[in-house]
């Protein structure tokens, strides 16, 4: 039964290449150029007469013609639309504010072209980014001068301050920045208002050691010859000047008061008498004006 089915096969193997190469050569190959439509088609009628060894599952081989063009048996190209990219239509950037010009209630809008209205927003904002570059300049600018300019007193590393003092010593610089004081006042301020806290006999100590200190730099100024009289001032205690004492008792509104007297100039007495004569005769001179003024009214009745 082996031998018979194989016998079969090889018997039907001879005939469908036989009439394979009779279908070929009735087509004159080295003229015409293949298509590929054709050759499908040949293929289909070669399984249209084997339909029997089709279903047994058994493989099919057709050798091709050595006269034929070696293009006959190319493959197929296959294009795979999933992969290919698909181009998507530009949406204009200019939808949005079209619509925002057409909502608006200004007319003018309906009529500005987009163009326009991208031009005007690019311009606005590179002079947005003009003004923050701007702002950032003028605060580095104010940064380095105040740390190289107005405080560079406190922050000078030569001066090998310590930490309270260079704390001290910025603290009185800011109030002289701040016009709260004069130059060069700003360090004293500080240490007066610390003074200030203490108790009186610590002030007191205090006050005694700042005096003896400004008569020897007074003394030393004198032996070097840097020493004159108009500048006595920038040698004298530091303080604004000695307190003004108060007079005891009610301070009267004219003269002096002293040793228990009240002592009045010329010009006390003569203020004194013309702001009273002055009032007197234009009390005067009122009441008479109303008194005849009334007595005519009271005629006219």
């Amino acid at each position: 039964m082996a031998s018979s089915s194989d016998d079969e096969r090889d018997h039907l193997l001879a005939a469908l290449n036989a009439h394979g190469q009779q279908f070929l050569s009735s087509f004159d190959l080295s003229k015409v150029k293949p298509v590929r439509k054709r050759k499908r088609k040949n293929v289909d009628d070669d399984l249209d007469a084997a339909p029997s060894k089709l279903a047994r599952g058994s493989k099919q081989v057709i050798e091709p013609n050595s006269d034929t063009d070696e293009e006959e048996w190319t493959v197929p190209t296959v294009v795979d639309h999933s992969t290919t990219a698909i181009s998507k239509p530009k949406i204009s950037s200019d939808v949005p504010t079209g619509r925002a010009s057409f909502m608006s209630s200004k007319a003018a809008r309906l009529v500005q072209e987009p163009s326009q209205s991208a031009g005007r927003s690019a311009k606005n904002d590179e002079e947005e980014s003009g003004d923050e570059r701007a702002d950032a300049e003028n605060d580095a600018l104010l940064h380095k001068l105040i740390h190289t300019k107005l405080l560079s007193g406190s922050l000078n590393p030569e001066l090998d301050l310590s930490p309270a003092e260079r704390k001290k010593a910025l603290a009185g610089r800011v109030i002289e920045v701040a016009g709260e004081t004069k130059l060069g006042r700003g360090d004293r301020t500080i240490r007066q208002e610390e003074h200030n806290r203490a108790s009186k006999h610590v002030r007191d100590g205090l006050r005694e050691k700042q005096k003896q200190r400004d008569a020897k730099k007074l003394e030393e100024a004198k032996n070097l010859g840097n020493y004159y009289p108009g500048l006595k001032k920038l040698y004298d205690d530091s303080s604004s000047g000695a307190p003004k004492q108060r007079e005891k008792g009610l301070r009267m509104g004219v003269g002096k008061f002293e040793n228990g007297m009240l002592k009045l100039s010329r010009d006390d007495i003569a203020k004194v008498q013309g702001s009273s004569s002055r009032g007197g005769r234009g009390g005067r001179g009122g009441r008479g004006s109303r008194g005849r003024g009334g007595g005519k009214r009271g005629g006219r009745f």
